[in-house]
């Protein structure tokens, strides 16, 4: 009948993200919003959108010594919305100028820059020629999260602060110690395992643990000192890093397999393979180096995709506290659902 209230049909592109009722849905559009679709009698109308928080990488090309800092390379027409975090690549050369602002190419508006709550600490040398750093967007400010002034002419300095784990006492597994700048991940039991079995080295073969339970949104952390952690071990060293930028010596090389299949500047996965329960996983198993990617998948694979931190270059891979996960799924890159 004309006056039925019917479910609403999609918006061109938009994948179905939640039935609110047999005749109302959510969309989730190509750019990350959702649009909020109501019926109207004979048809369906767009109540409104809700934007979700979401990540996105830009580029600054502007010059050093200017203060209001351009951005570039965001979706068009994009403006932010409090919980967003933009990942930035200052193309213009090292930073010189202090109490720095933000502006978004196609739009006049002005957004403080802080750090630590405060703009003074935006200054000369905090943004390195090609460095890639995050911010957090308030509502009104973008906050930098991480410290990211060189203090010395050593270029290597890349940004990020450090967070170690030394107050939480993490258990080490029972059938196998951890040695030196490794990998370690949660087990499905709570205890912690390196996602290596082999001792560390160089090579780009080295053998992964591809039989351990893993849980999907368990906590990771970098090993980074010469003294193997025994089993059963107590964690309590400073030197167990939730966030941290490394060199390709002491992350790349070591804690995986190298990274001749990742691209630079983008985020990088682990690869797992769920178990009964869809929270637990195991790391894939095809090849030495099948357990992480920077490649999204085109297709339903079955598998789940673990944001493990970003690839600048061949010298630098940054480690996060925060590790979302994400399947391919109804056409799709979208976020890991069990239900």
């Amino acid at each position: 009948m004309a006056n039925d209230l019917v479910m609403p049909a999609g918006p061109a592109g938009a994948a179905l993200y939640a039935s609110m009722s047999p005749s109302a849905a959510k969309w989730l559009l190509p750019d990350g919003s959702i649009v909020s679709m109501l019926p109207t009698l004979g048809g369906a109308g767009v109540l409104g959108a809700e934007k979700r928080p979401i990540f996105y990488t830009a580029t600054c090309e502007t010059v050093p010594a200017v203060v209001q800092k351009n951005l570039t390379d965001l979706p068009e027409g994009y403006e932010p919305v409090a919980g967003d975090i933009i990942m930035v690549r200052f193309t213009g050369g090292t930073n010189t100028a202090a109490a720095c602002v933000f502006t978004i190419a196609g739009d006049e508006t002005v957004y403080p820059i802080l750090f630590n709550g405060l703009a003074t600490n935006t200054t000369a040398g905090a943004w390195k020629l090609n460095g890639v750093f995050p911010f957090y967007f308030d509502g009104e400010s973008f906050n930098q999260l991480c410290y990211a002034k060189e203090t010395d002419s050593n270029t290597t300095y890349t940004g990020f602060f450090i967070q170690n784990l030394a107050s939480m006492k993490l258990t080490v597994n029972p059938n196998r110690a951890i040695d030196r700048y490794q990998l370690v991940l949660e087990r499905a039991d709570g205890t912690f395992d390196k996602a290596l079995t082999a001792a560390y080295s160089t090579s780009k073969t080295k053998a992964v643990n591809t039989v351990t339970d893993f849980k999907v949104d368990g906590l990771m952390w970098y090993y980074a000192t010469t003294s193997a952690l025994a089993i059963n071990a107590v964690v309590t060293a400073t030197t167990n890093y939730q966030q941290q930028s490394y060199q390709a010596t002491n992350f790349i090389t070591y804690a995986l397999n190298g990274a001749d299949q990742l691209t630079p500047y983008k985020w990088v996965y682990l690869v797992g393979i769920p178990q009964a329960d869809p929270m637990v996983f195991r790391l894939d198993p095809t090849s030495a180096t099948s357990w992480y990617t920077s490649a999204k998948p085109t297709v339903e694979d079955g598998k789940v995709y673990i944001r493990l931190g970003y690839y600048s270059d061949g010298t630098i891979f940054s480690l996060f506290a925060e590790h979302p996960a994400y399947w391919f799924k109804n056409g799709l890159f979208r976020p890991y659902l069990t239900t």
